[in-house]
């Protein structure tokens, strides 16, 4: 399994905390445009901001390691979370 696309864009929005800067941002021609973007503190969006996509956390397991979660919302993505899944217990 893969991802296609290049990475469209990283998108930080920590500092953002109006619905009018979200709407300032246009986030809907990156999100929905070709390749793969990438969203940091996405839990500041409006619920009905974006349709599907797939959640990625990292947390610290002890000081050398990560600890990744995947959670997919919507159906394209909870496939990919399952194929991901299928070849992690292998």
């Amino acid at each position: 399994m893969s991802i296609r696309g290049d990475c469209r864009s990283i998108i930080s929005i920590y500092r953002i905390g109006r619905a009018e800067e979200i709407a300032a941002l246009n986030l809907r021609e990156y999100l929905y445009s070709d390749g793969v973007s990438f969203i940091e503190w996405i839990e500041r969006l409006p619920p009905d901001e974006i349709d599907e996509y797939l959640e990625v956390s990292l947390a610290h397991d002890n000081w050398s390691k990560r600890q990744m979660t995947f959670t997919a919302h919507g159906k394209q993505y909870e496939e990919m979370v399952k194929q991901l899944r299928s070849k992690h217990k292998k």
